[in-house]
């Protein structure tokens, strides 16, 4: 199975809103609104294809950390992303 990355697009980004999870991994499950889709649409996330199948999508930077306090210092080193494509 190959895979491969795209930047993220409207397309994709409309279809990852609706996309629904089972718990205990409902924590990523999304709301629909403008802002939730101006996020994946900020350049910072990527979609993954097999073939034409929109199979996931990834993102870097601000949008990858956990937004707490108490984690802040794991990520001072910088070593928090590895990247596979």
């Amino acid at each position: 199975m190959e895979f491969r990355k795209e930047k993220m697009n409207k397309e994709a980004a409309l279809s990852i809103l609706d996309w629904k999870y089972p718990a205990p991994f409902d924590i990523y499950n999304f709301s629909y609104s403008d802002s939730a889709l101006d996020e994946l649409l900020n350049g910072e996330f990527f979609c993954i294809y097999s073939g034409s199948l929109l199979a996931g999508y990834y993102c870097n930077g601000k949008p990858a950390q956990v937004p707490t306090e108490a984690s802040a210092a794991c990520y001072a080193d910088g070593r928090y992303i590895v990247r596979y494509f």
